[in-house]
């Protein structure tokens, strides 16, 4: 494959995972309205797998673009000059239309590279100055828990780092190594059971790697009209939340309930709803009993269908729409 050809197979996996993107956007818009009650952790990964799903989908479409006795059945019957027939995805770049539509998608990709350089750039420097500006704490009050502690909950670090701020917070900052912050004030305002319950909400974040996932939906929704991709969002970060709530409150024990949980701290910037409809939503999931099991097996039998039919589609109207653009 010379370095051309390359190069056009690439901007036509970019283009067709935009048009691709596009339609999950529109088709997630009008499943939202349903708004079917899944469980936090069904939500997240449902709605993550939505984000990257087009661009597996582009990507299978082309491979199967390059086996003509499969795309036959897909692809009507049409000619490239003396070549008719079934043929792999014929796309020269030779003309001004081809050159300008792989100069676009190359210069888009360029684009989202350094944005997302950028972006890992910013957290790394956000988060050496937050080790700068705080301490490890020798007493943590989540120590003791974790020190007793069997199954997920034995892994959470026993320190965490304290910020010297007044203001009332936790989070958890880093993408690959992610570190969990809480602040002075926030340690003085607390009682031990909600500082364990915070320490527990944010360390699932941490072994989630949710701060990862947030980055990644951001760009895999980069061109996504603006009002579709805030609401995406919001959705996806507020099943984080009650995801880390509820891995919280079954990992504290005996001792904590869901009172005890400060919902104002345990939440991030762009989390929608208020805190008394999260807590009324929490308190439906530990007393309505869930069955996961089958959200999960129809969600992704759900997604796998949508998938095969965003193929499909990628490759009975991508292959002539790439053909022509770039002829």
């Amino acid at each position: 494959m010379t370095d051309t050809s390359f190069l056009a197979h690439l901007a036509s996996w970019l283009l067709l995972s935009l048009l691709l993107s596009w339609c999950v956007a529109g088709c997630w818009r009008v499943a939202n309205t349903q708004r079917v009650p899944f469980s936090p952790d069904v939500q997240v990964k449902l709605l993550f797998t939505l984000v990257w799903l087009p661009f597996a989908c582009a990507a299978f479409s082309l491979i199967i673009n390059e086996l003509p006795p499969i795309s036959r059945y897909l692809v009507g019957e049409h000619c490239h000059e003396s070549h008719c027939g079934p043929h792999d995805l014929y796309i020269p770049t030779s003309s001004t239309l081809g050159a300008g539509v792989l100069a676009f998608a190359i210069g888009l990709l360029c684009v989202t590279i350094v944005m997302m350089a950028r972006q890992l750039y910013l957290n790394k420097r956000f988060h050496q100055l937050l080790q700068l500006a705080s301490a490890r704490s020798p007493a943590n009050p989540c120590a003791n828990f974790c020190n007793s502690a069997s199954g997920p909950q034995a892994d959470m670090k026993q320190f965490y780092q304290r910020v010297d701020s007044q203001v009332p917070s936790a989070w958890c900052a880093g993408l690959l190594r992610p570190q969990i912050y809480v602040s002075q004030g926030l340690v003085e305002k607390l009682t031990d059971n909600q500082l364990n319950l915070v320490l527990l909400h944010e360390f699932n974040h941490v072994r989630q790697l949710d701060n990862i996932k947030l980055m990644c939906v951001r760009y895999f929704m980069i061109l996504w009209p603006k009002r579709w991709r805030t609401a995406y969002r919001h959705a996806f970060i507020n099943g984080l939340e009650l995801r880390s709530d509820m891995f919280a409150l079954h990992n504290a024990g005996h001792c904590a309930s869901l009172d005890d949980l400060p919902l104002c701290v345990c939440q991030q910037a762009g989390e929608q709803g208020a805190s008394s409809e999260r807590r009324e939503r929490l308190n439906r999931l530990l007393t309505q009993p869930q069955n996961t099991l089958m959200q999960y097996a129809v969600s992704y039998i759900s997604v796998f269908v949508f998938g095969m039919i965003l193929t499909l589609i990628a490759v009975a109207v991508g292959h002539p729409l790439m053909e022509f653009l770039l002829q």
